[in-house]
C-alpha cells in the first residue's frame, strides 16, 4: 500500500530512494481532487529554496541627451569632446558622413549611438532642448504668398486629356502636335503620364497632360486633374459614358476643374454624339446644344475633324478663367513625371506654375533636392529657361527622386535646401513613429482582450496557474498542475490535451514501484 497523508510526497520520495536498481517503474496519472500548496512556517519563503539577491550595480558612465536630427556638432558639445575627434570616430564608421558633418546636417541616429558608445557614454533619448529647436519658418521651405497684381501675366493653359480606355485621347494627342506616340504604347494604353507644349495656329500655346485611361492607372488620373486648368473629357461617340468616364468627372469635380467635353469617334457609322451627351445628364454635364454651360465639341480625332473647334473652345475658356501667373521670384512648379533615364541620371517632368526656371537653380521636391544641371523640352531639345506653364525635363536630382504631383520650390541656396530637406526627413520619421506606435497599441489591447477572454474560459473549467514543489534533501518531485495555462493565448486546440472526461486537471507523476511490492 502507498503511503498516504500529508506528508505523502515525501514518503514516496523515501521509498524511491531505498529501492534496489532491479526495480521496475511504471508512470501513472491520477486525478487531483484538490490542489493544495505547502509552505514552510515562514510563508514569504517556500520549504529548501535558497533567496537568490542579484546586486544592483552603479554604472559610472555619464549619460547622453540624444535626439532627432541632431548634428554632429550638438553631439560634440553634448559629449563635451573635441569635434575633430568626433569627426574622426563617424568617418571611420561611413566616410558619407563627412558630408554631413561640413554641411552640419542630421547625423542618422545609428552613427549617434555608436558615437556615444565609443566615446565611453550612455545614451538617452529627450527632446531637443528649447534653445537649439529649430522652427518650420527658418528649416523648410514654403510656398509663396501671391503675387501682386501688377507682376500677373497671361500663361499657357494647362490642359488634362482624360477620358475612358480606348476612346481616343492618346489619338487626340497626336493630331494636336503631329507625331505619332500611339505606336509606341505598349498594349494599346498609354503607359505614364506625359506633359506637351502644343503651338495653335494663332500663335498661343498649350500645355497638355496625356493621363491613361485604363483602369489601373486611377491615382495618375486623379494627379493629372490637379496639376490642370482645365478638363478635356473624351467621350465615344459610339460607346458613351463608361466606368473611367465617371472617374475622370469625379477627380475634376474633387479638383474644382472646369470641363470641356470632345465627343470623339464621330466619323463611324455607328456613332451617336446625341445619345453620347444625353448620358452625360446623369453627371449634370448639360451641353450648351442643351441650355447648359459645358462646351461639347464633336470631332475625329483619326481623320482631324473638327478639331479647331475643339482648340478655340480650349483657348475660350482659358480667356473666361484669366489664366496668370508672375515669371519673377522664386520658381514654384509640379512634378508630373519622376525617373532614371541611362546615360543621363534622375530625371524628372515638371510643370512651371510660377518664376523663371534656369539652369544651376536650386530645388527642393518632397524629400530631395536638386541643383539643376540639364533642361529639355518633350523633344530632347535643350532649353534655357522655361516660364509658367512651360512643360521641361531637368536632370540633377540628388539621393532619391520626388513622387509625381510634389510641389518644387527653389532654394536660395544649398545649404538653405539640406536643411529644409532634413527637416523634412525628420518630420517624415515623427509621423511614422507616431503612425507605428499607435498600431502597436492598438495591437496590444487586441492581444489582452484575446488573453483576458480565454483566461475566463480556463478559470470557468476550474483552471488555475498553481505550480508545488516538493522537496526532500537535494532532490525534487515537481508536479505541474493545469499546464494547460501555456496555451492560454496560442494553442487553444491544445485545451483538452491534459484533461480527462470530467474535465478535472490532472497531475502526472512519474512513481518508482519496488519489485517486492508488485509481486
Amino acid at each position: 500500500m502507498l503511503p498516504a497523508g500529508r506528508n505523502a510526497s515525501a514518503n514516496l520520495l523515501r521509498i524511491l530512494l531505498t529501492t534496489p536498481s532491479t526495480s521496475k517503474f511504471i508512470p501513472i496519472s491520477v486525478v487531483c481532487a484538490q490542489q493544495t500548496r505547502f509552505y514552510a512556517k515562514n510563508r514569504t519563503r517556500r520549504k529548501f529554496v535558497e533567496e537568490i539577491t542579484i546586486k544592483n550595480v552603479k554604472s559610472e558612465k555619464p549619460y547622453i541627451d540624444i535626439y532627432s536630427d541632431m548634428t554632429a556638432q550638438e553631439l560634440a558639445k553634448t559629449m563635451k569632446v573635441d569635434m575633430n575627434d568626433l569627426a574622426d570616430f563617424l568617418t571611420d564608421l561611413n566616410p558619407k558622413l563627412l558630408d554631413s558633418i561640413v554641411e552640419e546636417r542630421a547625423i542618422d541616429q545609428e552613427f549617434i549611438l555608436k558615437a556615444v558608445a565609443g566615446f565611453g557614454c550612455k545614451p538617452r533619448v529627450a527632446m531637443r532642448p528649447a534653445s537649439n529647436r529649430r522652427s518650420q519658418a527658418d528649416d523648410d521651405i514654403l510656398p509663396q504668398p501671391p503675387a501682386p497684381e501688377i507682376e500677373l501675366a497671361k500663361r499657357p493653359p494647362v490642359v488634362t486629356i482624360m477620358g475612358h480606355v480606348d476612346h481616343g485621347k492618346t489619338t487626340l494627342l497626336d493630331t494636336l502636335r503631329k507625331s505619332n506616340i500611339t505606336a509606341g504604347e505598349f498594349g494599346g494604353i498609354t503607359q505614364h503620364i506625359g506633359a506637351f507644349s502644343v503651338a495653335l495656329k494663332d500663335g498661343r500655346k498649350v500645355t497638355f497632360l496625356d493621363t491613361p485611361g485604363h483602369a489601373a492607372f486611377a491615382a495618375m488620373r486623379s494627379r493629372g486633374a490637379h496639376g490642370a486648368d482645365l478638363v478635356i473629357l473624351v467621350v465615344a461617340a459610339d460607346d458613351g459614358v463608361k466606368e473611367q468616364t465617371e472617374q475622370s468627372i469625379e477627380f475634376a469635380r474633387q479638383a474644382n476643374v472646369p470641363l470641356v467635353v470632345a465627343i470623339n469617334k464621330c466619323d463611324k457609322p455607328q456613332a451617336d454624339p446625341t445619345k453620347a451627351m444625353r448620358s452625360l445628364l446623369q453627371f449634370n454635364i448639360v451641353s450648351e446644344s442643351m441650355g447648359g454651360d459645358v462646351q461639347c465639341i464633336q470631332i475625329s480625332a483619326l481623320q482631324g475633324t473638327n478639331i479647331d473647334a475643339l482648340q478655340e473652345a480650349i483657348l475660350t475658356q482659358a480667356d473666361i478663367m484669366n489664366i496668370r501667373a508672375t515669371p519673377k521670384g522664386r520658381v514654384e512648379a509640379s512634378v508630373i513625371e519622376a525617373t532614371t533615364v541611362h546615360g543621363i541620371g534622375k530625371v524628372t517632368t515638371l510643370v512651371v506654375a510660377r518664376g523663371t526656371l534656369r539652369k544651376g537653380a536650386v530645388l527642393v521636391g518632397g524629400a530631395t533636392w536638386c541643383k539643376v544641371r540639364t533642361m529639355t523640352d518633350e523633344n530632347g531639345k535643350e532649353m534655357k529657361e522655361a516660364g509658367p506653364g512651360t512643360p521641361v525635363r531637368i536632370s540633377g536630382w540628388r539621393d532619391d527622386l520626388p513622387n509625381p504631383g510634389d510641389l518644387i520650390i527653389e532654394a536660395e541656396s544649398t545649404d538653405k535646401a539640406t536643411k529644409a530637406v532634413a527637416y523634412r526627413v525628420a518630420k517624415e520619421m515623427e509621423t511614422k513613429a507616431k503612425k507605428d506606435w499607435g498600431e502597436i497599441e492598438e495591437k496590444r489591447r487586441v492581444a489582452r482582450e484575446e488573453y483576458v477572454a480565454n483566461r475566463k474560459e480556463l478559470y470557468s473549467k476550474g483552471i488555475r496557474s498553481d505550480r508545488v514543489v516538493y522537496g526532500v534533501s537535494n532532490y525534487f518531485i515537481c508536479c505541474r498542475f493545469n499546464s494547460t495555462i501555456r496555451r492560454i493565448v496560442h494553442k487553444k486546440n491544445r485545451l483538452t490535451k491534459d484533461l480527462g472526461d470530467d474535465t478535472k486537471p490532472r497531475m502526472r507523476i512519474l512513481v518508482f514501484i519496488p519489485s517486492s511490492i508488485i509481486k
